[in-house]
């Protein structure tokens, strides 16, 4: 019977969904796009400027010592031109997804990257959206246009228990317009 018992218990930890990630964090990393290039203010989908290409390499080097193992993007000029860097030094290909729907994002970071260290880049109107549908609690409601270098650390344990942590990498972006709290 106790035989039994472990068999049956074996085969639950090989069937059960997720079962890969049991005791493991999942880490979501969460970055604006780098300064992108204004100077033709008519071009939407503008290149990264000078100090968003210095930025993009400050962010490979924030991630050196930590295995990716995806980076997610939105299909702009500017935020895959900002994981590039990251991409390449890791081996990566970048996942395109829709900035208009961050529960499906957080869904599948959730269950197809469970366990796993994941890299997304947005924008200043996505990034505090994306902290949220993954379960995280935010202290400020907007990102200024002039802010380009806060980095969210979300971590989901194995429980679903969701910690953000908020830093700043690369160069201090202009005080100017800093961003507002709730």
């Amino acid at each position: 019977m106790r035989f039994r018992i472990i068999q049956v218990l074996v085969l639950f930890l090989f069937l059960a969904p997720g079962i890969h990630s049991l005791g493991q964090t999942t880490n979501v990393f969460i970055v604006r796009h780098a300064e992108k290039n204004m100077s033709d203010t008519s071009n939407h989908n503008p290149p990264l400027s000078k100090e968003g290409e210095k930025r993009a390499k400050d962010l490979k080097k924030k991630l050196r010592d930590i295995k990716l193992d995806a980076i997610f993007s939105t299909n702009t000029i500017r935020t895959e031109s900002t994981a590039k860097p990251t991409a390449e030094a890791k081996k990566l290909t970048i996942q395109t997804y829709d900035a208009r729907n961050l529960k499906a994002l957080a869904e599948e970071i959730k269950t197809k990257y469970a366990g796993k260290n994941v890299l997304v880049v947005g924008h200043s109107n996505t990034l505090l959206p994306t902290v949220q549908a993954l379960g995280g609690i935010t202290i400020m409601s907007t990102v200024p246009d002039n802010v380009y270098d806060l980095f969210f650390k979300v971590s989901i344990d194995a429980t679903g228990k969701v910690d953000v942590m908020q830093e700043i990498y690369g160069k201090k972006t202009p005080a100017k317009g800093e961003a507002t709290m709730k």
